[in-house]
């Protein structure tokens, strides 16, 4: 098995001291596979913050965020209902088995608005806000003190912000990072994975389709029962922030 593509991606996200984690890695992969029952085989080759390994027919993730992908866990197991998440078999501190998605390519190009629109409607219908560990202005100014730390001028977001969270009045669990590497096609048609979870203003996960597709924003508002300019408004929020795709 190769880990040195992820102890690269690791050492980018974490800094020097991922390689004791990655150190350490092969082990419990090893360990995860006895008591799981698992065979595992290569990493893919993609993901920021955790370690993804295809095991026949489910995929072993592992992370050194291990609050992170506890609550990853608790919030696919609540959107699992949806039909728009993989299925969570197995988890403890920092590992989690999951059902593969197939074919489970990336989506590459912009979804037509109504299943988009489907996507996230099935999604919010079933989450509970009270289970985020963040609200909109958490998770946000988390963002914002990011991009500020790396020479982002922001401009008047947080003004624009703090109006949208004043104004909002239909709060659901939101994915909070609906991207579109974070939707795959599937058995069930979209679907997602890792969600970064927050209770807020349900135009909020449209913001990722908004910088992709301005010119159907008002498709996709009249398919989602969402307000247009609420959309628009969000994406102006981010406004340094360059399309996804």
């Amino acid at each position: 098995m190769n880990l040195e593509p992820a102890r690269a991606r690791m050492r980018r996200r974490f800094g020097p001291e991922a390689h004791a984690w990655m150190d350490a890695l092969p082990a419990r992969i090893a360990d995860l596979a006895r008591r799981w029952a698992l065979t595992p085989g290569e990493p893919y080759p993609t993901g920021n913050s955790s370690v993804a390994i295809r095991c026949g027919d489910v995929v072993l993730k592992l992370s050194p965020q291990v609050d992170f992908l506890a609550e990853q866990a608790r919030v696919l197991r609540m959107y699992e209902p949806s039909g728009r998440v993989p299925r969570v078999f197995q988890h403890e501190d920092g590992a989690m088995v999951m059902e593969i998605i197939e074919p489970g390519t990336f989506v590459t190009e912009v979804p037509p608005p109504e299943e988009f629109a489907a996507l996230m409607t099935d999604l919010h219908a079933v989450g509970d806000p009270a289970v985020a560990e963040r609200d909109m202005l958490a998770y946000t100014e988390e963002f914002f003190d990011r991009m500020e730390s790396r020479g982002v001028d922001i401009g008047s977001s947080r003004q624009l912000r703090d109006e949208l969270v004043a104004t909002q009045d239909d709060v659901v669990l939101l994915h909070g990072d609906l991207h579109f590497h974070n939707i795959l096609v599937g058995p069930r048609g979209l679907m997602v994975i890792d969600p970064k979870a927050c209770a807020g203003d349900r135009a909020f996960d449209a913001i990722d389709y908004a910088m992709a597709a301005p010119d159907r924003v008002k498709e996709l508002a009249k398919a989602a029962n969402l307000d247009a300019e609420r959309i628009a408004a969000w994406r102006r929020m981010l406004h340094w922030v360059d399309s996804p795709l």
